[in-house]
C-alpha cells in the first residue's frame, strides 16, 4: 500500500498523470507523451510549487469537519480515487470515492461515501487505511482494530453504501497497520502480532462465490528469522502472486533497526501459511528502518528507509535474498514516508524534507535510467504542496 499526505495530494494528482503515461510502455523519457514530458523538463534540476494551472482538480468531502483527517491514505486504480477519513467526535468519517468525470479531473466532492454497517453513535468510525484494485476497495481498521471492510462496486457504479464483507483474522492478529489488495487477494499487516511484536501478514483470498464475511484468513505469512520488535507487516504491498512485507525494526548483520523486506511468492497450490521466499536487506551501516513504506509493480519493489528509498529488481530466476539494485536519494537528505512505482517512474512522498517550507510536504519523481534502476543522486522533478 502507498501512503500520501494531504499536503502533497494536489501535486500527486499532477504526478499521477505522469506515472500513468510512463506505465504505457514508455522506456525512455523521450517516449513520454508531450504534456508530461514538458512538465518534467520544466522542473528538471530544480524544485517548484505546483502552479494553479497544473492542478487538475481539488477533491473534497461534502460533509467534512476539522479533525476528520481527510487524506490519511489515498488509493487510485484507473479513473477511481479513494480517500480515507477518520471520525471526529460524533462526525463519522469513511472512505470517499471519486470517479473521474468524462471531461477530466476537476474540483468535485465525492461520488460515493463508504461506511461500516457496525458503526454506532459517537464510537469508533471512519477509516485510516484504504486501498483499491479494479472494482474492489478495502478499508480499515474496524472497531475491533483487526478487521477490514471490503466494498465491491455495484453494477450501476459507486454509490453510498456499507460493506460487502468484513475480513477478521483468527489467532493473535490485532492492531492492523497496513493493507493492500490486488485482484482477488487482500494482504493485511499486523506488526504487533504473535507476541513480542514479531509481526505477520494475513492473506485473504476471495471465495468462489464472491466476497463474504470471513473470520479465518487463508494464510498467515511470517519471517523464518523473526526477532522481538521486528514488526513485520508495518507496510505491505501486493502485485499478482507476490506479497512483500516490511519489518523496519529488524536487526540485520548486527545493525539494530536496519530493517528488512520479506518477499512471499504464492505456491502453485495457492496461498498457505509460509515463511519468506526471499529477504531484501540494506547495505548501510547504521539503522535506517528499511520497509517503512513499500510499493511493488512488475518485478520492482521499492522500500523507504531513512534517509532514502531503495529499489530492488527481481532477478531473472525469481526473487532471492539480495541487497538493493539502486538507491533513490532525496534532496537535502530528507526522508520518505511513501513510495509508488508504476512503469518507469517511482514517486515518493516526503512530509518534512529539509529545505522546504515546514509542513507543506513534497513529492518527488524519479525516471528509470537507461541502464535500469540504479543509484540516482537526485529526483527528476519535485512537486511541493
Amino acid at each position: 500500500m502507498s501512503r500520501f499526505l494531504p499536503a502533497v495530494f494536489a501535486g500527486l494528482l499532477v504526478l499521477g498523470q505522469v506515472v500513468h503515461a510512463a506505465a504505457q510502455d514508455a522506456s525512455r523519457f523521450s517516449n513520454l507523451p508531450a504534456s508530461p514530458q514538458f512538465r518534467i523538463s520544466e522542473v528538471l534540476g530544480r524544485d517548484f510549487r505546483v502552479p494553479a494551472n497544473l492542478v487538475r482538480g481539488k477533491l473534497s468531502g461534502s460533509d467534512l469537519h476539522v479533525g476528520n483527517y481527510f487524506g490519511s491514505t489515498v488509493g487510485i486504480s484507473g479513473d477511481t480515487v479513494v480517500v480515507a477519513s477518520r471520525a471526529f467526535r460524533c462526525v463519522k468519517g469513511g472512505a470517499y470515492v471519486f470517479v473521474k468525470p468524462a471531461t477530466g479531473w476537476q474540483d468535485m466532492t465525492q461520488t460515493a461515501k463508504l461506511t461500516g454497517s457496525d458503526w454506532g453513535g459517537c464510537g469508533v468510525s471512519g477509516f485510516d487505511l484504504v486501498a483499491i484494485s479494479g472494482d474492489t476497495i478495502i478499508a480499515g481498521p474496524g472497531p475491533n482494530g483487526a478487521s477490514i471492510y471490503v466494498f465491491v462496486k455495484p453494477k450501476g457504479g459507486w454509490r453510498d453504501m456499507t460493506e460487502t464483507a468484513r475480513l477478521t483474522p483468527s489467532g493473535s492478529l490485532y492492531d492492523l497497520l497496513s493493507v493492500a489488495v490486488s485482484d482477488n487477494t487482500v494482504a493485511i499487516g499486523y506488526p504487533n502480532a504473535l507476541g513480542n511484536q514479531l509481526g505477520a501478514v494475513a492473506v485473504f483470498v476471495k471465495p468462489v462465490g464472491g466476497w463474504e464475511d470471513m473470520t479465518q484468513q487463508t494464510a498467515t505469512l511470517t519471517a523464518s528469522d523473526a526477532g522481538p520488535g521486528d514488526q513485520l507487516g508495518s507496510a505491505v504491498a501486493i502485485d499478482g502472486n507476490t506479497i512483500i512485507g516490511g519489518a523496519p525494526y529488524a536487526t540485520v548483520n548486527g545493525i539494530k533497526w536496519a530493517g528488512a523486506v520479506y518477499v512471499f511468492v504464492k505456491p502453485l497450490a495457492g496461498w498457505t501459511d509460509m515463511t519468506q521466499t526471499a529477504k531484501l536487506t540494506p547495505t548501510y551501516t547504521i539503522g535506517g528502518e528499511l520497509g517503512q513504506c513499500l510499493s511493488l509493480s512488475s518485478a520492482v519493489a521499492v522500500a523507504c528507509a531513512t534517509p532514502a528509498a531503495y529499489a530492488f529488481v527481481e532477478p531473472p530466476n525469481g526473487w532471492q535474498d539480495m541487497t538493493p539494485t539502486g538507491t533513490l536519494n532525496p534532496p537535502n537528505s530528507g526522508g520518505f514516508i511513501s513510495a509508488s512505482v508504476s512503469g518507469n517512474i517511482i514517486a515518493t512522498g516526503a512530509p518534512d524534507s529539509p529545505g522546504y517550507p515546514l509542513y507543506y510536504g513534497a513529492a518527488f519523481a524519479y525516471l528509470k535510467p537507461d541502464g535500469g534502476w540504479q543509484n540516482v543522486s537526485s529526483p527528476n522533478a519535485a512537486f511541493l504542496g
